[in-house]
């Protein structure tokens, strides 16, 4: 699955280890059958895709706030102890929260909810404030549990809206002979219960 310095081609540029995966950037598929194949595995916003198609991916209509809180156990003890070392997802209301324990001791959280493609921009929310997210989680999940408040508790943390795109599920592109593309360079979509981590799995 991965791109490996060893079987890259010679006029490649490798680029630095990132997650786990070797990545080629700036590398054009040559288009000769002796050239060793590429399986790019470099992400949903991939350099290679273009190389292999055009199509471009499409807005879910769904932008999640993500937020990570470092030192859990001591900085929202409630919430640590609620997860156990594991997952939750809370779901109502056409909304989502996940949260999920991470191995350095961070509580990672998102939540989903249906917002119009720019709304991050337009909002008027400055992400780094703390009380403003929080204002923002309050109105936007109205009548959910106050337990939750608990994720702003703490100035140990940080918040990033990211808007959730997928690509086409009629998707199709003439192969190369020295290019494929596997993972969420292939088959974006948001991150709902492990799915495209299945999806990377047939590939």
């Amino acid at each position: 699955m991965l791109i490996h310095l060893q079987s890259a081609a010679p006029d490649a540029s490798i680029a630095h280890f990132v997650q786990s995966f070797w990545m080629l950037e700036n590398s054009l598929p040559k288009g000769h059958p002796e050239d060793p194949v590429h399986p790019a595995a470099d992400g949903a916003n991939s350099k290679l895709r273009p190389y292999l198609t055009g199509i471009k991916p499409v807005y879910s209509n769904i932008t999640m706030v993500e937020g990570v809180i470092h030192d859990a156990a001591v900085n929202v003890p409630h919430l640590w102890q609620f997860v156990k070392g594991g997952k939750i997802f809370a779901l109502g209301d056409e909304r989502s929260l996940i949260l999920g324990a991470k191995g350095d001791g961070s509580l990672s959280f998102a939540t989903g909810i249906k917002e119009p493609e720019g709304w991050p921009a337009a909002c008027g929310i400055d992400f780094n404030s703390r009380d403003q997210v929080r204002d923002w989680f309050t109105n936007a999940l109205p009548g959910w549990s106050e337990a939750w408040l608990e994720l702003f508790a703490s100035d140990d943390a940080y918040y990033i809206p990211r808007p959730m795109y997928h690509f086409p599920v009629d998707q199709h592109w003439p192969t190369l002979p020295n290019l494929t593309i596997i993972g969420d360079a292939a088959h974006r979509m948001p991150p709902y219960a492990g799915e495209g981590v299945n999806q990377a799995a047939p590939p």
